[in-house]
């Protein structure tokens, strides 16, 4: 597939993109009733998880975090390529994980039984089942997924700070006028 370059920025995150071109513009166009591109993150491009990225003494080696270590920015630039700590157009990071157990928690507390939550509120990647207790997940250093002699260990960078999207109804795209279960969060697990 022959793609261009196509200018994306994540907050304040230059992020190199290509464009899958005009016919896959134009096919999403038509299906979604609004214009839009199709971009996938270039792979020469690198956006770093700058913040709480897991140390040597937790995995054998440093990480990059994207701060430079040489006058070569070029050298540090390609030194982060061969890392696993980047993320593409996430906000910060590429994993978001949450707990039935936590979800079901928040139901129990939100002042309005009828505007109850599902995952699909918090746009994770992985639902976990089977917790001991709400917000377990929020204690843990390390998640392993997969079969035990092919499983992969996953650092947790750090607890999701909570934006509004939560609060927006994914069916209807609707923003609650209470807050919930934002301001709720806030309150209870800030």
């Amino acid at each position: 597939m022959r793609s261009s370059a196509y200018p994306v920025t994540i907050w304040t995150d230059p992020v190199g993109a290509l464009d899958a071109g005009d016919e896959a513009a134009e096919w999403l166009t038509r299906f979604l009733g609004i214009s839009v591109r199709l971009v996938a993150k270039d792979d020469n491009s690198v956006r770093p998880v700058v913040k709480n990225a897991p140390t040597a003494t937790e995995v054998g080696f440093q990480p990059e975090v994207g701060l430079f270590k040489t006058s070569n920015k070029l050298d540090d630039m390609n030194q982060l390529l061969h890392t696993n700590t980047q993320t593409a157009f996430a906000d910060a990071f590429p994993i978001l994980l949450v707990s039935e157990t936590s979800l079901a928690d928040i139901n129990t507390q939100l002042p309005d039984t009828s505007q109850q939550v599902t995952t699909r509120n918090f746009r994770p990647n992985i639902v976990v089942r089977g917790c001991s207790a709400p917000y377990e997940e929020e204690t843990w250093k390390q998640v392993a997924v997969g079969a035990p002699e092919q499983e992969a260990i996953w650092h947790v960078a750090c607890r999701c700070i909570r934006c509004s999207v939560p609060t927006i109804d994914p069916e209807t795209g609707v923003k609650s006028a209470d807050g919930q279960p934002q301001k709720l969060i806030q309150e209870v697990r800030r």
